[in-house]
């Protein structure tokens, strides 16, 4: 499965949860290593990092992640649909 198609179920599942979402867009401007997705509720900002099964977050991806969680947010790297939801029921 593309990458791709995963953070299209990423930011569906989003949606269905109730949280404004966006995909980042990958452009020389941007930050290196900043997650695929963004999504904010109730105050509260999530960063979710969409990864083909089997492959892991770049040491730039992770520092990044770190230095967001630094902030307050949260963030997560994930393979599904399915682990999106998980992720963010635990803010409901």
């Amino acid at each position: 499965m593309k990458e791709a198609t995963i953070v299209r179920r990423v930011l569906a599942v989003c949606q269905q949860q109730g949280w404004f979402a966006w995909k980042t867009p990958g452009s020389a401007s941007q930050m290196d290593g900043i997650p695929d997705v963004i999504a904010i509720r109730d105050g509260r900002v999530v960063f979710l990092e969409a990864k083909r099964p089997g492959e892991e977050p770049t040491p730039k991806q992770r520092h990044r992640m770190r230095q967001l969680e630094s902030f307050g947010a949260r963030c997560a790297v994930v393979f599904s649909g399915g682990d999106a939801k998980a992720f963010l029921e635990q803010f409901s």
